[in-house]
């Protein structure tokens, strides 16, 4: 009996903290979308109140992307000696040349993240889906995750301009590509294909 309550206390105890530092989870059509503001300021994001409701909670630690100085290192000699070696001999200055472009492939990565990720779909979508979409075997292609999270952030203008331009007609259809897509840059191009073709 002890025992059993004593677990009980511990169980508890690790789901309250837990809790504590929990955020929301929104979902959007078949797609969560992992955000550290309310589904309420989703909802006036996009318009329809049916369109998004929370789902469940998540813990902070969720984001799987990893940004750190040596998962740079890991990740671009990893890629860069794969990409120059040739019959076992590693051509040395292309290598060179190839992690000097990985490290500023990640300062502009740490660069953009100071100057958009207080947006939410930048934030939420767009970095998650260019870590996942260049990271094979936990190891991060930098250069292509900067190029993809450029494309992402003229995806995201564009969807701006859209907005302001054919209002809550722009936001539906958005809405329906976010959710069959799951990134900014195709959901861009609906609704571009949408309204100018």
């Amino acid at each position: 009996m002890k025992v059993a309550l004593l677990f009980l206390f511990v169980a508890t105890a690790v789901a309250t903290s837990l809790h504590a530092q929990a955020e929301n989870a929104c979902q959007i059509g078949d797609r969560i979308i992992y955000t550290s503001m309310s589904c309420e300021e989703y909802r006036s994001l996009f318009g329809n109140k049916d369109q998004v409701k929370v789902t469940k909670r998540v813990l902070k630690d969720d984001p799987p992307q990893s940004e750190s100085k040596e998962s740079l290192d890991i990740s671009a000699d990893a890629v860069c000696r794969k990409e120059w070696t040739r019959r076992d001999s590693l051509n040395k200055t292309q290598y060179d040349y190839c992690i000097g472009q990985h490290t500023e492939a990640f300062q502009k990565i740490q660069k953009e993240l100071d100057d958009y990720n207080h947006l939410p779909l930048y934030r939420d979508v767009s970095r998650p889906h260019c870590f996942k979409e260049w990271t094979k075997r936990d190891v991060i292609n930098f250069r292509m995750v900067a190029h993809c999270l450029e494309n992402e952030i003229e995806a995201l203008k564009d969807l701006k301009f859209y907005k302001d331009k054919y209002g809550n007609s722009a936001i539906d259809v958005a809405t329906k590509a976010l959710d069959r897509y799951g990134n900014l840059t195709m959901t861009a191009y609906t609704v571009k294909r949408y309204f100018e073709e």
